[in-house]
């Protein structure tokens, strides 16, 4: 039912799309930097001079790459900016081409954003134990909705995953036992404060 559902907005938003100037509309991808095996956030931001009631976004991921299922949820790992409604859901199909098909709605009824920038939504993205390198991830067939039903079209975009570490997950001190760090730069060195004044280089152990 979600996945006939997603196909009909889909192509409402496709077919009553009219011309739109680029500059009334922009939607930014942020580039994501991902562990093999591990997840990450995908950030979109907008900014419109049209408040808009709905969008879509077709997701171009390299292999290896998907977007984060919640089985216990039923569905995938996107959260919606609070600037969108309380009835606002995302319906995400994958596509007869392979890509992600994302689409964003109040269901029956139309609802507006309250705002017309700032943040659209967070995609949290897995990566499999095999994913290297860095790819371009193309987003097409990019649409946004008025109260109306009117549709705009926008040209299409991209941003680029890379695989490679993206930080320290977890940090042991004091016989096991887990504490706050933080993480400095000194005459070139990393080290790695814990909460009661230990210092302990990354590369050459303890310092203190």
């Amino acid at each position: 039912m979600k996945t006939i559902k997603a196909i009909i907005l889909c192509a409402l938003l496709t077919l009553t799309s009219s011309a739109f100037a680029q500059d009334d509309f922009t939607m930014s991808f942020s580039d994501v930097k991902i562990e093999a095996g591990g997840t990450a956030d995908l950030n979109v931001t907008f900014d419109s001079k049209v408040v808009i009631a709905g969008w879509q976004m077709f997701l171009y991921l390299p292999e290896g790459v998907e977007i984060l299922y919640n089985s216990d949820d039923d569905e995938y790992a996107i959260e919606l900016s609070t600037l969108h409604h309380k009835k606002h859901v995302c319906e995400v199909t994958k596509a007869k081409d392979g890509s992600m098909m994302l689409v964003m709605s109040g269901g029956t009824k139309t609802y507006e954003m309250s705002g017309t920038q700032g943040e659209l939504c967070t995609i949290t993205l897995k990566a499999s134990d095999s994913f290297s390198g860095t790819s371009d991830v193309a987003v097409k067939t990019l649409r946004i909705s008025d109260k109306d039903g009117k549709a705009y079209a926008m040209a299409d975009t991209s941003f680029k995953i890379e695989a490679g570490a993206t930080g320290i997950k977890d940090v042991n001190a004091d016989g096991g036992k887990s504490g706050n760090i933080k993480v400095v730069g000194k005459d070139g060195s990393l080290l790695i404060k814990t909460v009661d004044g230990k210092e302990f280089n990354a590369i050459g152990g303890r310092t203190k």
